[in-house]
């Protein structure tokens, strides 16, 4: 993914956003950090499960502005207590 996210570092975007899963997910957090692409938002599907890849991308994700879209329940044990609401219709 070198070749393609040179081009997009070099069109200057405001984010990236990234709607695949899986491994190639892994190959992108690494090489954008290769590429120094930080502080640039990678705005991520909710196919993507968080944990997974944070344990096999370390801190490729961790000093990067990455969003992950995902329903709550995916992510609960993370979130404060006070965004948690539920809603009786």
């Amino acid at each position: 993914m070198i070749a393609q996210l040179t081009k997009i570092k070099a069109a200057r975007p405001d984010a990236v956003i990234l709607y695949t899963a899986g491994a190639p997910v892994i190959v992108v957090a690494k090489n954008q950090q290769q590429l120094g692409m930080e502080q640039i938002p990678f705005v991520v599907s909710h196919g993507i499960n968080y944990s997974e890849v944070a344990k096999l991308a370390g801190n490729a994700i961790e000093k990067s502005r990455w969003i992950f879209l995902s329903p709550k329940h995916l992510t609960a044990s993370k979130l404060p207590p006070t965004t948690l609401t539920v809603r009786h219709l």
